[in-house]
């Protein structure tokens, strides 16, 4: 997840679009951190990405206000186009709940091309039994054979049904990029997530483990810190004050 320019917010039915997530409204205490650990994948491009990833409560700072457009965390499965600021992710965020009761949780997509970009997010949680604190659940993004610069979203339960459709997002002119995971956070908390099994989806549409992975990026560093700490070649883990430091 990134900062992008705010432009406009459409509610309809039970989802909402954003044209940007609106970070910079609330100051410098609200700048977002994230670390992003990329697949490699043998040289080949990635036109999707696969992650299963974890689902935990996380501390909410104080300037994440209810159901706006400032989350206190979240997690992403991603394709980056290879430049800062060009990518489309699916994942969970987690925000304060509109009725002073806790935190909520919903799942959403994004994307930005430079300087632009848009988000969706869920508002029907019934829809999607999975976002909710201690589970987890199969994240992925995957362009379209029939329009090759639109990507679709999914969220898999693993409760028994199939992938469930979150929305489709244009990234024209990008159709390919290089799989990824993320992990993005306001303040310190106890978060600790896990991305395994990620997967990059090659131009047949044949999806791939990922080969090895690597830190890319991370702007979180003192006093947050946060890292991502390589398992295996398909599995990351998100802690603090350990792992690779990028």
């Amino acid at each position: 997840m990134s900062v992008v320019a705010v432009a406009l917010v459409i509610v309809t039915g039970a989802v909402a679009y954003a044209l940007g997530p609106g970070a910079a409204l609330a100051g410098a205490s609200c700048t977002e951190y994230g670390v992003f650990w990329q697949m490699s994948t043998g040289g080949s491009m990635a036109y999707g990405a696969r992650n299963e990833i974890t689902l935990h409560d996380q501390f909410a700072d104080s300037c994440i206000t209810p159901d706006n457009d400032l989350n206190a965390s979240g997690q992403t499965a991603r394709v980056f186009f290879g430049v800062k600021g060009y990518y489309v992710e699916a994942g969970w965020q987690e925000y304060d709940c509109s009725d002073g009761g806790g935190h909520c949780f919903r799942s959403f997509m994004e994307w930005a091309i430079g300087g632009s970009g848009a988000q969706w997010r869920s508002t029907n949680r019934h829809k999607y039994p999975c976002v909710n604190p201690g589970t987890q659940a199969i994240w992925s993004v995957v362009g379209e054979a029939a329009k090759a610069t639109s990507f679709d979203g999914y969220l898999n339960c693993e409760d028994g049904h199939a992938d469930r459709y979150l929305t489709t997002l244009n990234l024209y002119p990008y159709y390919q990029g290089y799989g990824e995971g993320e992990g993005f956070f306001r303040a310190s908390s106890t978060m600790a997530e896990t991305h395994q099994n990620l997967e990059w989806m090659d131009a047949a549409r044949v999806w791939h483990p990922s080969l090895d992975l690597f830190c890319r990026y991370d702007t979180s560093k003192l006093p947050y810190n946060w890292n991502g700490l390589k398992v295996s070649a398909t599995r990351f883990d998100v802690v603090q004050n350990a792992g690779t430091d990028c």
